[in-house]
């Protein structure tokens, strides 16, 4: 056997997603980002990595942020985020742009970046061009976005390379971000160029849905030492590995041992690592490589390691850190206390079951159109924008039902976690109105609205708005009537009416962007600032007079199951 010749050290987690207090609901003596710090720098001495000048790094492979009631707070406070100080506090090297730190947009990822104060990691993606965004271009001058990177220890050098879901564009905002979406080539061009640079070893921070694709990438690539993975939220682990887990959860089935070893394509062995994220496990991984530059080894020490209070008296139970603790989670612990406030009474239960969602009408869908219509509405002369028409969301901007009977804020927050933004889609066309609205429901398999159909986190949900669909035409020609309320009729009998006027609609910034493949035919579209669960909560408890619920959500005008927006037909 060759001897060991040098190795690398690597802490790193992934998709923290603004779960910042804990691991949720049934994990609350797991996860946290203050005693994530804690075990970072508990980690870190272990290591003994500055006893035996062993090369040490801390990764992220994105999954930083996510829109919901915590990052709500991050917006209403402004810069610098408050999951931006926790990563700051807890120190990067490199942090891969992953497609969901898009999900609210450029701009907001670029505040997020410019958070940062007391470190400077370097945002990577090699298949990204930010070139046309002004905010993040500026921060790309100021080195603190790149296609890669380089970290110096000692006199070694290692360079770090990621990669941004191609499908960033359907599922997300990434406004004129360009997107390459030939992997393999983007990521070998910058391999290439570090070794230019000198590098000892890459290391690539791959951003796939799952494991399963981030292995057949890495069977297509060359000159990659080490992958760390985000996206799938996969867990590594072997029977030894303590669980992050209650009486409430079952044993999760991990998806393999930690590390995974793929083999690239020069069959050479790849170690791939990554976490459950949610702050729930810390990776540690040790490396050692023979004078060939291939693995050799991989350290004992090796693993995850789960993050658990230290209220538990279990050995391996980190303290909060103070710092984290006294800027971070006491001021959003006492913001969430607000949020138990009774907002409503509902005679009905509000249906958010996605596989509903995602097939048909539901009144909870129903419920956040209208909220977004009216809302929209009510502010759409302050942006000198025309008065909306109709209201289309999405199916995938609803996660979670609301039973019956009282309903408080921090409901609202649950079922509406991704903040998006209400934007309207000044005058769009009939013919590009009858393309999007054909578009939506192009996923229908079956000729009733029911679970039997292929689902679609695009399927939409109206307001002020009806459609008769025939999924046994060929596309293009399957709207047989689209009319709004209001009683402007768009589409008759297969046919576009003469003279049909043009439609604004009021929507969340993202799919106006593109994302979910919704096109709007390239109007302009005006972003007026309003989250969506602040549209909900607003229109539910304004006054009737005002156009709102006035607090109580009525089984009349939310019925379960009696949709009178999307009706499909055979004839």
């Amino acid at each position: 056997l060759d001897v060991v010749q040098s190795d690398l050290m690597i802490l790193h987690i992934n998709d923290q997603r603004s779960f910042l207090l804990n691991g949720g609901c049934g994990l609350e003596n797991f996860g946290g980002a203050a005693r994530m710090a804690t075990l970072f720098d508990e980690l870190r001495k272990q290591s003994d990595a500055d006893v035996s000048g062993t090369p040490f790094m801390t990764l992220s492979s994105g999954g930083s942020f996510q829109p919901g009631q915590i990052f709500d707070m991050s917006l209403k406070k402004g810069i610098p985020y408050f999951d931006a100080m926790a990563m700051d506090i807890m120190g990067f090297d490199a942090v891969l742009i992953a497609d969901r730190d898009f999900a609210l947009g450029p701009d907001i990822l670029a505040n997020f970046i410019g958070s940062f104060k007391l470190t400077r990691p370097v945002f990577i993606s090699a298949n990204l061009d930010v070139s046309a965004e002004p905010k993040l271009l500026s921060l790309q001058r100021a080195g603190l976005i790149s296609k890669s990177t380089i970290v110096q220890r000692g006199r070694r050098r290692f360079g770090i390379v990621g990669f941004t879901s191609p499908d960033l564009a359907r599922l997300y905002s990434p406004g004129k971000v360009v997107i390459d979406t030939d992997i393999v080539a983007a990521v070998q061009r910058e391999v290439g160029r570090l070794k230019n640079y000198g590098v000892d070893k890459t290391v690539l921070l791959a951003d796939f849905k799952n494991l399963a694709e981030d292995l057949k990438t890495i069977g297509q690539l060359r000159n990659i030492d080490i992958v760390v993975s985000g996206g799938g939220m996969e867990l590594l682990a072997d029977r030894n590995t303590p669980m992050a887990l209650s009486g409430k959860h079952a044993a999760p089935n991990p998806f393999g041992s930690y590390p995974i070893l793929a083999v690239d394509a020069d069959q050479k062995i790849v170690p791939v690592v990554t976490t459950p994220g949610h702050f729930l496990y810390a990776g540690f991984l040790h490396v050692n490589f023979d004078s060939k530059n291939l693995m050799s080894h991989i350290s004992r020490r090796s693993g995850l390691f789960r993050v658990i209070d230290e209220q538990t008296e279990e050995p391996d139970a980190s303290s909060p850190d103070q710092t984290i603790q006294k800027e971070i989670i006491l001021p959003i612990a006492k913001t969430l206390s607000t949020y138990s406030a009774i907002i409503a009474d509902s005679q009905v239960p509000l249906d958010g079951n996605p596989k509903h969602l995602q097939t048909r009408e539901t009144n909870l869908g129903t419920l956040s159109a209208d909220a977004v219509l009216w809302a929209a509405n009510k502010v759409s002369k302050r942006f000198d924008t025309s008065s909306p028409d109709i209201a289309m969301i999405n199916a995938g901007a609803i996660s979670g039902s609301i039973a019956s009977g009282k309903v408080s804020e921090a409901d609202v927050f649950r079922i509406s976690s991704f903040s998006h933004f209400i934007s309207i889609a000044e005058n769009v066309s009939p013919e590009d109105f009858k393309k999007l609205v054909e578009s939506t429901l192009s996923k229908l398999a079956s000729d009733s609205l029911d679970s039997s159909g292929t689902t679609s986190t695009g399927f939409p949900q109206f307001s002020n708005c009806s459609v008769v669909y025939n999924p046994a035409r060929p596309p293009g020609s399957r709207i047989k009537d689209l009319r709004t309320s209001s009683g402007a009729l768009i589409v008759k009998g297969y046919k576009l009416v003469d003279l049909a006027p043009a439609t604004s609609i009021a929507t969340l910034d993202f799919l106006a962007r593109g994302a979910e493949g919704w096109d709007f035919g390239g109007n302009r579209i005006v972003n007026l600032g309003i989250p969506l669960p602040s549209a909900i909560n607003s229109f539910v408890t304004a006054p009737e007079s005002d156009g709102g619920l006035g607090k109580a959500v009525s089984a009349q005008k939310y019925k379960p199951d009696a949709g009178n927006a999307i009706f499909v037909t055979r004839e």
